[in-house]
């Protein structure tokens, strides 16, 4: 039978939100450690056009790629592998953002959940701290109602104009790593809670340093929903 998730009361969400965000920080400081620098990912795992950012804090990448289509899907699943397992080596990420799967197209979402199967194993075997976030998600972070506003609203925010639709999701993914980065380390210190008021109040009004409330709604449920993280991590927070 499937297991339904007991409703808690204020006080164990509070709990549950400060506990997550501890572990969170916990492992973006590992991350951190390994890759000497604050290098953040956003991948769109598109098969025919995939895209990934990669923001360094001195210059954003943006780099889609073109697999022929008179290729097999397995064979543009290896490059598309390749590529990636590349750039790993040249900026390897604190924290790694990559759009979920759409559950409006069925058949598309099975294919691409094959593609990401060998994404998430190449990530794993990396070390890699891997958050999954929604379509619906994405959407919201930038104010789009609709996913073809997506690339209208990047360049509305940053000056940045995507070539795709592919490049404008992971433009954002980049945009939500960073900013779920700054927050966690700008309010945790050395894994405690600092300010409890001003932290507990965040539960109902966004922090000052979110100008939209959408974003933080955004920010917030990626922390409350830690289980997000690949199984790597949430195994090292059970031993």
């Amino acid at each position: 039978m499937p297991r339904h998730k007991e409703k808690l009361n204020a006080s164990e969400k509070r709990q549950a939100f400060v506990r997550n965000a501890r572990f969170m920080l916990s492992v973006l400081k590992k991350q951190k450690k390994k890759s000497g620098r604050k290098v953040f990912w956003g991948v769109d795992s598109s098969i025919s056009n995939p895209a990934f950012v990669i923001d360094d804090n001195k210059e954003v990448t943006v780099r889609s790629v073109i697999t022929p289509t008179k290729d097999k899907l397995y064979k543009r699943f290896s490059d598309i592998v390749k590529i990636y397992s590349a750039c790993i080596n040249v900026s390897y990420p604190v924290l790694l953002l990559i759009e979920d799967y759409s559950y409006a197209s069925p058949y598309y979402r099975e294919v691409l959940a094959e593609l990401q199967g060998q994404l998430k194993r190449l990530f794993w075997n990396n070390n890699i701290a891997v958050i999954r976030v929604a379509p619906r998600q994405l959407k919201k972070y930038v104010g789009a109602s609709e996913k073809t506003k997506i690339m209208l609203n990047v360049f509305k925010f940053t000056g940045y104009s995507p070539e795709n639709d592919d490049e404008a999701d992971a433009y954002v993914l980049c945009m939500i790593a960073k900013d779920l980065y700054r927050y966690l380390t700008k309010y945790f210190v050395k894994g405690l809670f600092n300010i409890d008021r001003e932290i507990f109040a965040h539960l109902k009004k966004k922090p000052k340093m979110f100008k939209y409330t959408y974003r933080w709604e955004v920010i917030k449920s990626l922390i409350e929903n830690k289980g997000c993280f690949i199984d790597e991590f949430m195994d090292d927070e059970n031993n």
